[in-house]
């Protein structure tokens, strides 16, 4: 009877501390406070194919802070932080809102870190896409830095009229690590760019890391193709961007983003 009754006990006080759990996590979710249940609740979304619905619960809940107290249930690993920002990436490239999208895939890239995290290399690489379907989406003439004090304007038509114009500028501008990235960050991507191996398949991410593991991490040249894939839109070199998806459909398939790169391919011809 006596161990009936303790067993009893001990699960009720579960049942109790589960409820608990749930309550402080519901209350969290409707705070400004990420937690690892914003993670899951975008993985799951999605899955589901749900975007419009998550893009709709992350606007009218925004996070601008994450905790930092030890007596927390809910604290937040660092892969926690990537992920969630590069789930909410992928969130808004599935509503066709590319600005938000490259900025939330910039802040995979400028978190602190001592090694370079497989979200970090998957987040560039939807980045360096998202760039580029923004240039041809926009109505307005849009805008980039040419690194002097005065801004140029450059509108999507005058890409369009010259098709051996490879626009140095842009390119360089679609191409350069943001500043704010982390020293081993910045080197690897760096080794991308500089390295003359070339771009092979069978090695990469996958389209939703779970790991920032640097043993997971692939090779730099993984990352030319995708520099390659800018360099053919921007330079509207049809044949080298067709070139380019057949001899590596199998890396950008293993990657998820195969659908990404084929949606620019009509934009060359506009």
């Amino acid at each position: 009877n006596n161990a009936t009754s303790n067993m009893m006990m001990e699960v009720e006080e579960s049942k109790m501390s589960n409820k608990d759990d749930f309550e402080q996590q519901q209350q969290a979710m409707s705070s400004d406070i990420l937690t690892p249940a914003h993670v899951e609740f975008l993985q799951c979304c999605l899955l589901a194919s749900q975007y419009n619905f998550a893009r709709t619960f992350t606007a009218e809940n925004p996070i601008r802070t994450i905790s930092t107290s030890k007596s927390n249930n809910f604290l937040l690993s660092s892969e926690s932080y990537l992920r969630y920002h590069y789930f909410l990436g992928l969130i808004h490239l599935g509503c066709d809102d590319y600005t938000s999208a490259i900025s939330a895939f910039e802040t995979c890239l400028t978190v602190p870190s001592k090694i370079v995290s497989c979200v970090t290399i998957e987040a560039r690489k939807k980045m360096l896409l998202a760039e580029c379907l923004r240039l041809q989406h926009d109505d307005e003439e849009f805008y980039y830095d040419c690194g002097g004090p005065q801004q140029q304007r450059v509108s999507e038509s005058s890409i369009a009229q010259d098709s051996h114009a490879a626009h140095p500028q842009l390119i360089k501008r679609i191409l350069d690590v943001p500043n704010a990235v982390s020293s081993c960050v910045h080197r690897y991507f760096t080794s991308a760019s500089t390295s003359t191996n070339t771009a092979s398949s069978g090695s990469g991410g996958t389209n939703v890391p779970t790991s920032t593991s640097q043993s997971q991490t692939p090779p730099p040249k993984t990352i030319q193709i995708y520099e390659s894939i800018v360099k053919s839109f921007l330079s509207l070199d049809v044949k080298s961007f067709t070139t380019i998806i057949n001899n590596e459909e199998e890396q950008l398939i293993a990657d998820g983003n195969l659908g990404l790169v084929k949606q620019l391919f009509p934009l060359m011809q506009y």
